[in-house]
């Protein structure tokens, strides 16, 4: 196996915190280059601002630090984009899009809103 395999192996170790899931499996990670004993990684963050970045870059670091010949891990987080997003709602829903069937043009449901 080639180190660039050996890493994406050990990244499929690594689960997002809040989706439960294996970052390759979501999509997350972008790009994977190796320099030298230095990988470099591109992972891609489901919003911008993600308040478990710092988390998944302990995870990631300690996951890939395990390949051999790596000593360093570069890391560059990205924010997907609005159809990756939507990729990653179809997988965790198993491809069923949301369906509301109060909000279809032809339902007999009826909302009255009372406020005294």
């Amino acid at each position: 196996m080639t180190t660039i395999e050996l890493i994406h192996q050990a990244l499929a170790t690594v689960s997002d915190p809040e989706l439960h899931r294996p970052l390759p499996d979501l999509g997350m990670v972008e790009s994977v280059s190796v320099n030298g004993a230095i990988a470099e990684l591109k992972i891609l963050l489901t919003i911008s601002g993600c308040p478990m970045q710092d988390r998944l870059k302990t995870d990631i670091t300690a996951a890939v630090t395990q390949v051999p010949d790596i000593d360093e891990v570069s890391i560059v987080f990205g924010v997907m984009s609005e159809e990756q997003r939507n990729n990653v709602k179809k997988l965790l829903r198993g491809g069923r899009e949301k369906f509301i069937p109060f909000a279809q043009p032809d339902s007999l449901t009826r909302v009255i809103g009372i406020a005294s």
